[in-house]
């Protein structure tokens, strides 16, 4: 007997719900819709002025009402928008794949996680708490100025757990332009490797911030 006759039939994995929020559509039916018609995402900047920038179109979202999504006005309060991004969408996946608020028992929710890839995210939080730092030095910083969101990476997958209440391997992958990709593909191996039952998995990209942007700008000269 070799190696092989001992493993484990591997575990089959399949997707079983979507969700997204993109600029050219959000929800899978809309964003699919868009993809169809060749309907193109990128715009002019809205959210800082560009004017003098030397690229001043990018792909926002646009009409993103974060509590028409599954978010509380709480979180709303305390998520940046990239943030609010990952848990709209995954509240779209799950429900997708016809899960509801009270879909999954304790056991169940333990054995569900969360993995995110987030290349470049957090920037327009952490720029505004930057200019304020520059401004007004610690005397302008109070507890409302520092967010979670502002401060560490891993905020988008503890946010989506929370929402969802799940308790299972959660974490963030930052490997670049492939992240998104990269944290579905480990999920699927969490999953078949048995550490895990069910995973919301995907990617994120929040790097519209003036200061962000006019570094990328100089890519163009």
């Amino acid at each position: 007997m070799d190696d092989s006759e001992l493993r484990f039939p591997a575990r089959r994995v399949v997707i079983t719900g979507l969700g997204v929020v993109a600029p050219n559509g959000i929800g899978k039916e809309s964003f699919w819709r868009a993809c169809v018609a060749g309907q193109s995402g990128i715009r002019r900047i809205t959210r800082f002025d560009a004017s003098n920038l030397p690229v001043r179109i990018a792909g926002e979202v646009e009409g993103f009402e974060p509590q028409a999504l599954g978010l509380t006005s709480t979180e709303v309060d305390h998520f940046d928008r990239c943030t609010q991004f990952a848990v709209a969408a995954a509240h779209l996946a799950w429900e997708d794949a016809g899960l509801g608020p009270s879909s999954l028992s304790e056991e169940e929710r333990e054995r569900t996680g969360v993995h995110v890839g987030s290349a470049m995210a957090y920037v327009e939080e952490g720029e505004k708490l930057w200019v304020k730092l520059s401004r007004t030095g610690l005397q302008g910083i109070d507890d409302d100025s520092i967010t979670a969101s502002s401060l560490v990476s891993h905020a988008s997958a503890i946010s989506v757990a929370t929402h969802h209440r799940v308790h299972g391997p959660c974490t963030v992958i930052a490997t670049g332009c492939s992240a998104g990709a990269d944290a579905i593909g480990e999920a699927f191996w969490l999953i078949q490797d048995g550490q895990a039952d069910r995973m919301l998995a995907g990617g994120l990209i929040l790097p519209l911030a003036r200061l962000a942007w006019t570094s990328s700008a100089l890519w163009v000269r």
